[in-house]
C-alpha cells in the first residue's frame, strides 16, 4: 500500500528565494505542491521524504523565474492486486457498494447471500442477519486497479473468508457457526440413518 518512489520534477522559484537556505525552501515547495495530489502512474504522495539531488538554476526569459530540476523521495499510497486492505462504505445501491480507503476509491458487488434494502440503503446478509450500510468498516481484497490522472480506482470484493464488515457482532457469528454445524451434523445423521436402513433392507 506504502511505497518509496523516485520522482523528478521541475520546480520554479522567485530571484529573492536564493541563496542560503535554498534547499530547505525548495523541500517547502515540494510539500505545497504534491502533498495530498494523486500524481499519475506514482498514485496518492503522502510525505515528501528528502531531496536527492537539486540542479543547477536555469533562468527563465521573461518570466523572472528560476528553474531548478530536483529529484527526490517521496512516500506514496498505491494500491495492488490482492491486496486486503480496509474501507468505508460511502455510499449503497442495489447493483453494488462503493467505499474508500483514504484517497482510494473502491467499488465492489455484493455477494449473492446479500439481498439489497431500498427503505434502509442497506444490504441484509441472509447468512447471518447483520445488515450493511453507509459508514460502516470493511476488510475486501483488491481484484483490479484502474489508474488514471486524478485519481485510483479499485474493483475489490468481500466474497471471501475472512472479508466483509469487520465490527460483525461476534456473539451473533457464533451463534450462526453453531447453528450450521448442528445443521451439518443432522444432515449426517440423516444420511447414516439412510445408509442404515437400506442396508437392512437389503
Amino acid at each position: 500500500m506504502f511505497v518509496t518512489v523516485r520522482m523528478e520534477r521541475n520546480l520554479y522559484v522567485q530571484p529573492n528565494e536564493l541563496g542560503a537556505g535554498l534547499r530547505d525552501r525548495v523541500k517547502r515547495r515540494l510539500h505545497e505542491a504534491y502533498e495530498g495530489m494523486h500524481v499519475g502512474r506514482f498514485g496518492f504522495v503522502v510525505l515528501i521524504d528528502r531531496i536527492e539531488e537539486l540542479g543547477k538554476g536555469k533562468i527563465i526569459d521573461g518570466a523572472g523565474m528560476i528553474q531548478f530540476s530536483v529529484r527526490f523521495l517521496a512516500v506514496v499510497m498505491r494500491p495492488f492486486k490482492n491486496e486486503v486492505l480496509e474501507a468505508t462504505v460511502e455510499s449503497v445501491h442495489e447493483n453494488g457498494i462503493s467505499a474508500a480507503a483514504g484517497p482510494l476509491h473502491l467499488l465492489m458487488v455484493p455477494p449473492d447471500r446479500f439481498d439489497y434494502d431500498a427503505t434502509a440503503d442497506s444490504f441484509l446478509d441472509k447468512e447471518n442477519g447483520e445488515t450493511l450500510s453507509i459508514g460502516n468498516l470493511l476488510r475486501v481484497r483488491v481484484l483490479q486497479v484502474r489508474v488514471d490522472a486524478t485519481e485510483i480506482t479499485c474493483i475489490a470484493t468481500i466474497a471471501e473468508a475472512a472479508l466483509g464488515k469487520v465490527a460483525w457482532d461476534v456473539g451473533k457469528k457464533i451463534e450462526y457457526m453453531q447453528e450450521k454445524a448442528m445443521k451439518g451434523r443432522e444432515k449426517e445423521k440423516e444420511e447414516w440413518e439412510g445408509i442404515r436402513k437400506s442396508n437392512t433392507v437389503g
